[in-house]
């Protein structure tokens, strides 16, 4: 059954891919007009949804209504003295949609007459903030709500006001489609998190057109917001393919903001026009596939890898609207991915029982009771006993690793091949690595503003990546501006990639004995500097991390470096370094270089070194974002390994082992292996447990090897032997491809 289950999506998938290339390719989409509702609401809830709402809201829901009830009332019992720009932009909208919602409910006049007062003021506010050129809010949330609330009203609205507040809003999201410069409007598109003033048009248009207000006005802008509507769903797709995804590889906008675009846009189409979006678009529901890779089993919260643009103040998974998306998919993808909908069930049930909750007062207060179908999606499942051991989400340029699903086993996470530069730095290539605590990690944090933000933390420095210093080379500079009194320095030279998307992952294979990457970053470096720069990664489960690189410079003086950032200071000795973090402990020993001068930077005030100078996080962002720089999990202490001797052509082979820092007291041993000089040219024998593990690595072109696994005990004692591939292995839908034996 679950294979025909993933084999109709399989299918499905393939069914709509034809309509969605033309909206990647820049094609116009026109929405069905002919089907359009003539009557109100028909926002989110219309005259025939309306019963099953209300009673949701009274029924299962009803503890939450009158949850949701209690808040308006002690909203509008305790109004503040002197609103701020906050209260009147953007809390006063969350009110005005709540009270109005209620209204549609009960049909409690009390509530009706509060939503119309607050609706004017609202208005009238926004309009006022375009006279004066203010943005109202990064977000468009407050400004949907508004909306929304006007569809809801409508009936209850004389045709007087239904023209003046209609217009007013008409002329206020006009207004926010241009462009503030110095000032944080965000009018946002279609390949990000749509989230910004554009997404407005499909609501306005929605909530006036045939009103006689300004009906070609309100056409156009609910063409234009379809059209950007599914050109984000393609798009959207497109970055998921098979696998699932957002926009974005960073959690905290992908798991965060990113989502409520699609699911509104799949309620709106459906209670304005009828349609089905979901068997449409069944990415949506593959969604979930992507959370539980990016979800760490930490200790007491579930926790991620920190990846993109995160603040790394805590590297807790962000799953403060987690509860609600879940829903949605529940919701929406019962029957286009029904094992989607079912995990995304199991799944609310892992959260923090603090967070296995809707929220109640925004961004979208009456969500929950909108999302009718949930009570009727498939029954809780876990996720399949045969997932692999590892899963390359390709357009997300993502390859995640574990041991196993606990809070003791092993996470990883290799970054190459995105399509998509949102919220992503200049880290291909990159590895992060989880045991009991972040042992190699991603570093830096975004103060806004500050300099530390466009000249270290979304430069190649601040990752585990290679570096290729060419003296005099100049880095473009990223998003983001000084803090008063850092003055507009240069962008420094830390040696790393001009480019943030570009890498190729050549090769990719998991087995339940190791899983294997090859990804060449070399497009990722200015093409004067670099003409090699490709990784072979190797995860030895439970706790073995084999790292060969092959770089090439355009000259010999190019000083190249691998660069391994840690929590806390790092203990050299010799070939090897170590750190124990939290309750893990990782050893790194350099086996190539032969000769490498490994050197450790970092402490008070080198945390964020780069190109002769610390670029700190300045005290302001430090105190309002209670991150201070002295925070481990912003890197506090970096090793570099470098060769000795300068030439075009370098390697690099390390070995990692990570533990329990309780128990792993010393690193395995190790021994160099060389078969010929090109075949297998580069390899370590180390042992893991009982086993001794032999992992060689072709130094020419195509990229290769072989691992060769021996058990003391066994006859014979080479109980395992692969080559790696040379391609990269297929894996679809939630179950993926099961890890070969």
């Amino acid at each position: 059954m679950r294979i025909r289950l993933i084999l109709l999506w399989m299918i499905s998938v393939g069914l709509t891919i034809g309509t969605s290339v033309a909206c990647s390719a820049g094609a116009t989409n026109s929405p069905p007009m002919a089907k359009l509702r003539k009557d109100h609401p028909r926002l989110f809830i219309n005259k025939q949804t309306l019963p099953d709402v209300r009673a949701r809201a009274l029924g299962p829901e009803n503890a939450n209504y009158e949850k949701m009830k209690a808040w308006l009332d002690k909203s509008a019992a305790n109004p503040p003295k002197k609103p701020d720009h906050r209260r009147l932009g953007v809390n006063n909208a969350y009110l005005l949609s709540g009270n109005a919602f209620v209204y549609l409910v009960s049909g409690d006049k009390v509530y009706r007459d509060r939503a119309v007062k607050l609706l004017e003021q609202t208005a009238e506010y926004f309009r006022k903030c375009d006279r004066e050129e203010r943005p109202i809010h990064w977000w468009c949330y407050s400004r949907i709500n508004a909306i929304v609330a006007y569809d809801w009203l409508y009936n209850d609205l004389s045709a007087e006001d239904r023209k003046r507040i209609g217009k007013m809003l008409l002329d206020h999201v006009e207004a926010a489609q241009k462009r503030m410069p110095g000032k944080r409007r965000n009018v946002s598109g279609y390949k990000g998190g749509m989230y910004g003033t554009s997404t407005l048009l499909w609501y306005v248009g929605l909530a006036t057109c045939g009103d006689c207000i300004d009906d070609k006005r309100a056409g156009r802008f609910t063409k234009t917001g379809y059209d950007q509507h599914m050109k984000m769903l393609a798009w959207r797709r497109g970055m998921a393919g098979d696998d699932g995804g957002s926009a974005s590889a960073s959690v905290n906008y992908a798991m965060a903001a990113y989502p409520y675009v699609e699911f509104n846009f799949f309620h709106t189409m459906e209670s304005a026009f009828g349609a089905d979006m979901p068997r449409q678009w069944p990415h949506v529901g593959m969604f979930v596939n992507w959370v539980m890779w990016n979800w760490i089993a930490g200790p007491e919260v579930p926790m991620e890898f920190g990846t993109g643009d995160a603040y790394h103040r805590n590297n807790h998974l962000p799953i403060h609207n987690m509860y609600d998306h879940l829903a949605q998919i529940r919701h929406f993808c019962s029957r286009s991915v029904p094992d989607g909908a079912a995990l995304a069930r199991w799944m609310q049930k892992q959260l923090p029982k603090d967070r296995q909750r809707y929220l109640l007062t925004g961004p979208f207060p009456w969500m929950p009771f909108v999302l009718t179908r949930n009570d009727k999606s498939p029954p809780p499942k876990p996720p399949s006993k045969l997932l692999p051991p590892a899963r390359h989400f390709e357009h997300m340029g993502q390859i995640f690793m574990r041991s196993g699903s606990k809070p003791s086993d092993t996470y990883a996470l290799f970054t190459a091949g995105c399509t998509s530069n949102q919220h992503k730095h200049c880290d291909e290539n990159n590895f992060v690595i989880y045991k009991k605590g972040h042992l190699a990690l991603d570093t830096g944090t975004r103060p806004e503003p500050g300099v530390h933000i466009t000249h270290y933390y979304g430069r190649t420095v601040a990752h585990n990546c290679i570096t290729i210093h060419m003296p005099g080379e100049k880095l473009p500079r990223r998003w983001g501006r000084p803090a008063p009194g850092e003055g507009n320095p240069p962008v420094p030279n830390d040696g790393g990639m001009n480019n943030q998307i570009g890498a190729k992952v050549k090769a990719f294979e998991t087995h339940k004995q190791f899983t294997y990457i090859a990804s060449d970053a070399t497009p990722c470096y200015n093409k004067k500097k670099c003409r090699l720069a490709l990784r072979q990664f190797v995860f030895v489960p439970p706790n073995h991390f084999v790292i060969f690189d092959r770089v090439t410079a355009a000259k010999p003086e190019y000083k190249k470096t691998f660069i391994l950032h840690s929590p806390v200071e790092p203990k050299i000795e010799g070939d090897t370094f170590s750190w124990a973090y939290e309750g893990g402990r990782l050893f790194c020993r350099t086996i190539l270089p032969g000769k490498a001068k490994i050197t450790k930077i970092g402490g008070p005030g080198k945390q964020f070194f780069s190109d002769g100078r610390n670029w700190p996080i300045p005290l302001k962002c430090q105190k309002k974002r209670g991150i201070p720089e002295t925070n481990p999990l912003l890197g506090q202490w970096r090793v570099e390994v470098s060769p000795m001797k300068a030439q075009k052509s370098d390697f690099f082979l390390h070995l990692i082992e990570v533990g329990d820092r309780k128990t792993l007291k010393r690193m395995c041993d190790t021994k160099y292996m060389q078969y010929g000089i090109i075949d297998y040219g580069a390899g370590v024998s180390f042992q893991s447990g009982a086993r001794r593990i032999v992992v060689n690595f072709k130094t020419d072109d195509p990229p290769g090897g072989r691992i060769k696994i021996y058990e003391a005990g066994k006859s014979p004692s080479k109980v395992f032997e692969s080559n790696f591939t040379n391609k990269v292995q297929k894996q679809t839908g939630l179950v993926g491809t099961a890890p070969k034996k």
